[in-house]
């Protein structure tokens, strides 16, 4: 097996008025506001301190939701991201420059014609569902995108 860099990320799930917390990447891609752990942090302060960076809100984390665990082959990483639900209790929306190109409420019936990665999309369902804490693991990465 090829040598894949690792990633220790963790990120919020920000529900408000029936809606969630959705980034745009500099690429164009919808997904949810995460980042990497550093060294230091609990996963929980990461992903307060990332949802703050990449979209301007303050947010009180709570429980986690869901851990999502793939690998990326055309970035060559191994990626493990935790995300926890998340309360909004402060800020306005701005999104990170240079990073983050858009930040959007989303109904959550809507999240599927935005999120078009697997090991985000399936996993956020389950949790939107009222399914418990979960691990899901994508081992093929050809099957990670959703066309």
């Amino acid at each position: 097996m090829q040598h894949l860099r690792r990633h220790l990320s963790a990120g919020g799930l920000v529900l408000h008025e029936g809606a969630i917390l959705l980034v745009r990447n500099r690429r164009g891609h919808w997904g949810l506001p995460k980042g990497h752990w550093e060294p230091g942090e609990l996963l929980a302060e990461t992903a307060a301190r990332e949802v703050r960076e990449e979209t301007g809100l303050e947010v009180e984390i709570g429980d986690l939701a869901f851990i999502t665990e793939f690998r990326n082959a055309e970035a060559k990483e191994h990626l493990v991201q935790f995300f926890f639900g998340a309360r909004l209790i402060g800020g306005s929306l701005s999104p990170a420059p240079g990073e983050i190109s858009g930040v959007k409420w989303v109904p959550t019936s809507e999240v599927e014609q935005y999120i078009r990665w697997r090991p985000w999309l399936e996993p956020l369902r389950h949790w939107l569902n009222g399914g418990t804490v979960k691990y899901h693991a994508f081992p093929d990465p050809s099957r990670n995108r959703i066309r």
